[in-house]
């Protein structure tokens, strides 16, 4: 079993670690390994977001489509 994220996603030397300090991104402890063979449809980002407690609660509120908003 195996998940690809397609797309791409690059940063220079220290960047990334820079945004996570600067909480551009949300990192969070993989809860439950077996989520990474889950299958590839959208409850693998509410349980996740669910799991990082009330101040991500907006988070889940997004349309499946931002472009359609």
């Amino acid at each position: 079993k195996i998940r690809f994220f397609v797309g791409y996603s690059g940063w220079d030397a220290g960047q990334l670690e820079d945004e996570i300090k600067n909480h551009v991104w949300a990192v969070t402890p993989c809860q439950d390994p077996d989520d990474i063979f889950a299958p590839g449809d959208t409850s693998l980002w509410y349980k996740v977001v669910r799991s990082m407690g009330p101040a991500y609660r907006n988070w889940q509120l997004h349309p499946v489509n931002p472009q359609l908003n």
